[in-house]
Order: C-alpha cells, then sequence, then structure tokens
C-alpha cells in the first residue's frame, strides 16, 4: 500500500510515513500481508527458499521495529504450502523457523504472529487450534497466536471454548467478514464474540480488515469503524 516492494524503501522514506502518523495521532499497529510481494519465498519448498524466507522476514521486522510498529502478522498462504511434503516434516521445520523469527523479534520488541487460514486456501496452520499447537511448541515469549474472525466462522469454532484455553497466546486479531466486505452482524455474531473476548480480558489490538471498495472507500471505512466501535468497545 505504501511501497512497491517494502525491503527496498529507503529510512529517509520511512522517516516520512512515521512522522505523517505521528502527525495524525495515529500508532502503528504493525504489518500484515508480509509475503505478499515475494510469491517466490517459499517456507517448506527447499532449504534455499526457505532461508531467503526467513531472511526476508527478519528485514520486515527491522523495518516494522523503524517506523515504532509491534506485531508482524503471517498469514501469505500461497508461502506456506507444503510442495508435497508431510504435515509433520513441515510443523517440525516451522518450530524452528519460528523461533529463530522469535530471538528476532525480540530483538526488537516485536510480537511476531501466526495467523491460521481455513482449508479453502491454505495448506498449512488451517485451524485456530493447529495455531494454537504450533505457537505452544515453539515456546517463545515473541511469537504468538493471531485471530481472524472471518476463519472462526468459516472453520465454525467454538470460540468461547478455544479463548478460556489460549487467550494468553493471542496477540492480536481482525475483525473481518466472508470475502473481506465491510462489516455486519449477518454471518458471523460479533457480539457474542466480544463479549467472549471481554469474558477473558483480551485487552490488545483489534484491527479490521476488508477489502478496498473505489466507490465506496470512505463510506464503507466509516461504517466498520462505527460497527466496530458499536460491537467490540462498549461496555455491555
Amino acid at each position: 500500500m505504501i511501497w512497491d516492494e517494502p525491503e527496498a524503501s529507503s529510512s529517509i522514506s520511512r522517516l516520512k510515513i512515521k512522522k505523517k502518523i505521528n502527525e495524525k495521532g495515529l500508532k502503528l499497529v504493525g504489518f500484515h500481508s508480509l509475503l505478499y510481494t515475494r510469491p517466490d519465498l517459499q517456507f517448506f519448498r527447499d532449504e534455499n527458499s526457505r532461508k531467503k524466507t526467513i531472511d526476508y522476514l527478519i528485514n520486515l521486522i527491522k523495518i516494522c521495529a523503524e517506523l515504532g510498529g509491534k506485531n508482524l502478522i503471517l498469514g501469505s498462504p500461497s508461502n506456506r504450502m507444503l510442495h508435497g511434503k508431510s504435515y509433520k516434516k513441515c510443523f517440525d521445520q516451522s518450530i524452528e523457523d519460528f523461533k529463530e523469527l522469535g530471538n528476532k523479534a525480540k530483538e526488537f520488541d516485536i510480537n511476531f504472529c501466526i495467523e491460521p487460514l481455513a482449508k479453502n486456501i491454505s495448506e498449512f496452520i488451517c485451524t485456530n487450534q493447529e495455531g494454537a499447537s504450533l505457537v505452544k511448541s515453539v515456546g517463545h515469549s515473541n511469537f504468538k497466536l493471531h485471530l481472524d474472525t472471518k476463519t472462526i466462522y468459516e472453520n465454525s469454532d467454538d470460540i468461547e471454548l478455544f479463548l478460556e484455553k489460549n487467550i494468553n497466546i493471542c496477540e492480536h486479531i481482525h475483525i473481518s467478514e466472508i470475502n473481506l466486505a465491510p462489516l455486519t452482524n449477518k454471518l458471523f455474531n460479533h457480539s457474542n464474540f466480544s463479549k467472549a473476548l471481554k469474558k477473558y480480558k483480551y485487552d490488545k489490538f483489534l484491527s479490521i480488515e476488508m477489502r478496498k471498495d473505489q466507490k465506496n472507500k470512505k463510506e464503507n471505512i466509516k461504517k466498520s469503524i462505527f460497527f466496530l466501535r458499536k460491537n467490540y468497545l462498549t461496555n455491555e
């Protein structure tokens, strides 16, 4: 959204963006769509691609810290294809990979988060339970879990039971809809999810994830912000 390739951005351009954010009284939450510009980077294809992927993500950790962000969210389903390998072998490899990324994230006071993505778009970490299992297996203070209401809905999760057992590893949440449409209560019961978050005392960031509609861009943003405030930020 800002640079064609984040890794190629200059320190001067990063400083300008940080200044703009600060001047508006805003706070940078962090980065998402981490590998959007790099479909060539693959965790599980071969050792060379694995190393390049880790190195690239380490650079993003540094850029995020430079801009004052705190969270990196790894979705990028096409970059975590299994390439014919067993799920267990990829899971075991990822424990090593995310420990390395957790160590680097800790150096810069950043949280690196894995995002479970439903099986219709992802081959690896497709459920919140698989994500929680990975986070607990890595066991690093700076490697955490990201949740998304769209994925919760797609997987028909008992989210209250999940939060009861895993709220302590949840670092960031996307509030979103199927097809990343503007927020509504038509499919996903946001009010119930909000009550569950409050019950288990989640007090970290909620971010709206939504596609950009050029015709009604500002209007949809306003409506979704109002929806989020009404459903998640009230004291009811």
